[in-house]
């Protein structure tokens, strides 16, 4: 390769990895890997750039490995989860308990409330 202006994908492929990994595989191989596959490289900040091939913007997932695809627990029809109840051996799901500010509160409403009928 020949980098006649400024390019980083050009520049990182001058590295010597991929000297090794061409002396390793033949020319033939390493052609078909940079001309029919997608490389891409890590940055320092954690993410990858694309070196080759056609920009992944452009292509679906595979169904099996897309984010909002098909997983465990999903239906084949509409690719949502099912949501089924955790039960233990046919018992009904659990309730969820008032807490005690909520249920005071409502007895003392209650009381409040004998109390002016009482009084009347």
């Amino acid at each position: 390769l020949t980098n006649y202006f400024l390019n980083t994908i050009v520049t990182a492929l001058h590295a010597p990895e991929w000297e090794t990994l061409f002396q390793r595989i033949g020319e033939d191989a390493m052609f078909h890997l940079v001309t029919e596959t997608c490389l891409f490289f890590p940055l320092p900040n954690g993410c990858f750039c694309q070196m080759t091939g056609e920009p992944i913007v452009y292509t679906a997932p595979p169904l099996k490995f897309s984010l909002g695809g098909l997983r465990s627990g999903t239906s084949c029809e509409s690719g949502k989860r099912k949501r089924t109840a955790k039960t233990t051996e046919g018992e009904p799901p659990a309730k969820r308990s008032k807490t005690s500010a909520s249920s005071s509160s409502k007895r003392m409403h209650s009381s409040d409330a004998q109390e002016r009928y009482t009084a009347h």
